[in-house]
């Protein structure tokens, strides 16, 4: 499989809740020399082998980004004094701070720039392909928009990149043909309360159910919930099999009433009193990748509902490969164990 490309065997067609995408958990701390540890937790705090770029070629499309400001200090050097100055970068954190302190207990990952034009470099060189964006945890979100807008605003021709829509609409009911080539940011409606301006590319996201999910004005609902794995340091993998078991029971009782898409954290985190290694424990016997087969066979088992809709429409993990990738893309029909549903209408380009 073309993990890079390989959206281009879906239908255009088809619907964005219709298909099924690979998603990259804590996507923008990832370890190829761009992180640096605040405290001592740089080893458990990575949860990506690389940047976005990297993720995409893998097959990943959702990704999970959620943006700090790094303080840099002012330094001496042999020329004189640099200034102080402030970055956004991507992180994971024990202590995610305020918009006055800065996080601690974890790592900065990639700056946000590299993050933007890692994503819009791919889908410019993949054009069947689009990858959504997801920002949340933030904690100055004046200054991310801030610096979102400008970057868009300075990319020329190249803005086209971006996927940007006046009108709204939910993006769960979009056939993806609409999609491709697009960059889609999505953002938190509850970090981001008065910043949600789909003409500026800046498009709402909100957890389903909420509190006016019927009256979706625009944007892209999921749901789905996380599992606390390890309360006790302890990453269990059946705790977080059973979650996905209990939100996939919870999705099929929500209908379609309001497209949105079913989201499935396949991710063994740190424990409120014990921090581990979060790639050891991951790619460990028994960890996270070694279960994944056993369920995307018992998701496709579940079948397709009434109108295509398949039981889950992301499943976000950690050090997303080619082959966990692979495992999940899986579930497209086009794609399907069962060859007899990789010929149905609609589902192969």
């Amino acid at each position: 499989m073309d993990t890079a490309r390989w959206m281009s065997n879906l239908h255009g067609d088809l619907r964005l809740d219709q298909i099924v995408m690979p998603g990259s958990h804590d996507a923008g701390v990832y370890g190829v020399g761009e992180m640096t540890a605040k405290g001592s937790a740089l080893s458990w705090a990575k949860c990506q082998y690389s940047n976005f770029g990297g993720q995409a070629e893998a097959g990943s499309r959702f990704f999970d980004l959620r943006v700090f400001v790094q303080k840099i200090e002012e330094k001496k050097t042999i020329l004189g004094k640099l200034p102080a100055r402030a970055e956004l970068r991507a992180g994971h954190f024990m202590s995610e701070g305020s918009s006055k302190k800065e996080p601690t207990g974890g790592a900065f990952g990639g700056s946000l720039v590299n993050i933007l034009k890692d994503s819009c470099g791919f889908v410019e060189a993949h054009p069947t392909e689009f990858l959504i964006l997801r920002y949340s945890h933030i904690k100055n979100p004046d200054l991310v928009v801030q610096a979102i807008k400008f970057f868009i605003t300075n990319m020329g021709p190249r803005r086209d990149l971006i996927y940007i829509n006046g009108n709204g609409g939910n993006l769960a009911a979009l056939p993806i043909k609409s999609l491709r080539k697009k960059v889609i940011m999505v953002f938190d409606e509850k970090a981001f309360p008065a910043h949600i301006t789909p003409g500026e590319g800046i498009h709402r996201f909100k957890k389903h159910p909420a509190s006016g999910v019927a009256k979706l004005p625009s944007g892209l609902c999921t749901c789905g919930e996380f599992s606390a794995s390890a309360i006790f340091g302890k990453m269990s993998m059946s705790a977080v099999r059973k979650q996905a078991e209990g939100s996939l029971a919870a999705h099929k009782s929500h209908g379609n009433t309001v497209p949105h898409l079913h989201f499935i954290y396949w991710q063994q985190t740190a424990g409120a009193l014990t921090w581990k290694n979060v790639e050891q424990t991951t790619t460990a016997k028994g960890g996270a990748h070694a279960k994944l087969p056993q369920f995307t066979q018992q998701m496709f088992g579940e079948g397709l509902a009434s109108d295509g809709r398949p039981p889950v429409n992301i499943v976000s993990h950690d050090f997303v490969t080619t082959e966990t990738c692979t495992e999940i893309i899986g579930l497209n029909p086009a794609y399907s164990r069962d060859t007899s549903l990789q010929g149905q209408r609609g589902w192969t380009a």
